[in-house]
């Protein structure tokens, strides 16, 4: 069964223009680590990362996702955006500066049957960007064929593992920032990409 359903969506779009909707079931099958290799295993940009609760031993929650709606990479000087159609965009200066401009159209809805800190960026911070907080701190000089200084990916869809309960959640964001998409358009859009996270699952490993 998919949450919220629409009335309640149309509700929480009142809230902000980043809505999620999700299903959940029961953890019986897959592993954090099978689920990616069925969903994720040949994209270019994906993730699987562990969350761990305050005081926990056991890592609650498992995340994992890919196709993102964008990445920003940072090099040195230059930050490129680049689209999920193949479009790019290049900046100069401050990534962190940047970074908040490129978040700032997104206003994600939280859901409190959803572990907190999903609907921002996933990727990572180099140690180069210390150069952005504090620049007396010597670094090496950017060389081409190094990593970026740092990666984030948006994502609007995600499978979320929560290992205390054994439940799983695929979760796809709504994203209502175009006024030209209707509510059910969107709603219906995320339902679909939900079905094709659950029907990935259901193959066998290659």
């Amino acid at each position: 069964m998919i949450y919220p359903d629409l009335d309640t969506f149309k509700t929480l779009a009142k809230q902000g223009n980043f809505v999620p909707v999700y299903q959940e079931w029961v953890a019986d099958l897959d592993t954090p680590v099978s689920a990616w290799c069925k969903v994720c295993a040949g994209q270019p940009y994906s993730f699987l990362l562990e969350s761990v609760e305050g005081g926990e031993n056991i890592g609650r929650y498992s995340l994992l996702g890919c196709d993102p709606l964008w990445t920003l990479e940072a090099k040195g000087e230059t930050t490129t955006q680049r689209f999920r159609d193949g479009t790019e965009q290049v900046f100069t200066g401050n990534p962190f500066d940047i970074l908040t401009d490129c978040l700032a159209p997104y206003q994600p809805v939280k859901l409190p049957a959803l572990p907190p800190g999903i609907g921002g960026l996933f990727g990572f911070w180099g140690y180069e960007l210390i150069k952005w907080i504090e620049p007396t701190v010597t670094i090496h000089p950017f060389s081409q064929g190094d990593l970026p200084d740092g990666l984030w990916m948006q994502v609007d869809s995600l499978l979320i593992f929560d290992q205390v309960k054994r439940k799983i959640w695929a979760v796809s964001y709504a994203d209502l920032r175009d006024p030209e998409i209707g509510l059910e358009q969107a709603y219906g859009e995320s339902c679909d990409r939900i079905s094709n996270l659950v029907n990935k699952l259901n193959l066998p490993l290659a």
